[in-house]
């Protein structure tokens, strides 16, 4: 840099912390150019100011570097005296400052390694912060599992419960039944006696059931108490109050239950899976849906929609008891 730019450089830098190395530069830049014009006595002051700025703001790197500008000032005079008694004094500040740039680093090592171990800490909490929410996270989904199994439970045991009395109330219906069939039966059979023998009333009835185990002519909706009477080879009246007196129920109901039975197994069964209740129930003989629901609650105490939610087992057993307690069997 020329000297004249740095006569106007200098003066310009304020005298503050923030300039004083571009103050120090510049003075040694024009020290080290007024050395080779040989200017030594100047370029000596120059470096006395450089060397002055680095004393007051104690930068030991800038001294060392003005010392070095001595050395090289020296050098060039050929003053050995100078040089004698500058070269201690320059191998001691280098040794202070490499103690210094060693402390520096070390410090800085040091303070590496505190931020390692914070680091180090701060990774442990996150780690455990995440376990923890994860954990959180976990509980509250058992706990969601375990009230949504509650949940389930509770609303299985209530439709078993209700199954239950819906069962407990069939029984009771059937026992009902059972005694008022059998009360209407023992008349049955003291007016009949009078008109026929036992054996005739036992043979009669074992046509009407073998008429009755014919499932396409029961669930046939023209077959009546007058086709039952004709293929019994008996007149209507003397069919109805035989069946009447043997189970306690007249033509229709006996009928209607048959079909009743019919419809239960349908429902179960493969080859019916595509057909509605509609055309399960005129498959077995009733022409209406009321009509057909009505003898369906009748007979096994259960909505269709509820018999169907029983399943195959439970249905299967229904089937068996009302088969059983049906009213063809003998008394």
């Amino acid at each position: 840099m020329p000297g004249r730019q740095r006569r106007k450089i200098i003066p310009a830098l304020p005298d503050n912390p923030g300039t004083v190395r571009y103050r120090i530069l510049a003075l040694k830049g024009k020290a080290n150019a007024l050395a080779q014009t040989g200017d030594y006595r100047q370029a000596k002051q120059t470096l006395d100011a450089a060397m002055t700025l680095a004393n007051r703001y104690n930068i030991k790197d800038a001294r060392l570097a003005i010392m070095g500008c001595y050395k090289y000032l020296y050098t060039l005079k050929g003053d050995k005296e100078a040089l004698a008694e500058i070269e201690p004094r320059l191998l001691a500040l280098q040794d202070s400052v490499l103690s210094y740039q060693v402390m520096g680093t070390l410090s800085q090592m040091q303070s590496l390694n505190e931020r390692r171990k914070m680091q180090k800490r701060l990774d442990v909490a996150e780690l455990q912060r995440s376990a923890t929410i994860y954990a959180l996270i976990f509980m509250t989904l058992v706990v969601i599992a375990i009230i949504l199994v509650a949940v389930i439970i509770y609303r299985k045991n209530r439709k078993l419960t209700q199954m239950d009395r819906m069962l407990y109330n069939r029984v009771q219906e059937l026992t009902s039944n059972a005694k008022t069939s059998s009360q209407r039966s023992d008349k049955n059979k003291q007016s009949l006696s009078q008109k026929l023998t036992d054996d005739e009333i036992k043979q009669i009835y074992e046509k009407i059931k073998s008429a009755f185990r014919d499932t396409e002519l029961v669930c046939s909706p023209d077959f009546t108490l007058t086709k039952l009477a004709q293929i019994v080879d008996v007149q209507p009246r003397i069919a109805s109050q035989v069946l009447s007196s043997i189970t306690g129920l007249n033509f229709c109901s006996n009928v209607n239950r048959l079909r009743i039975l019919e419809a239960c197994r349908r429902f179960q069964g493969p080859e019916y899976e595509r057909y509605s209740t509609d055309g399960i129930a005129k498959s077995v003989g009733f022409q209406s849906r009321s009509a057909f629901n009505s003898n369906f609650k009748k007979v096994t105490g259960l909505s269709v929609r509820e018999y169907k939610a029983l399943g195959k087992k439970n249905v299967e057993e229904i089937s068996t008891e009302d088969e059983d307690s049906c009213a063809l069997e003998e008394s």
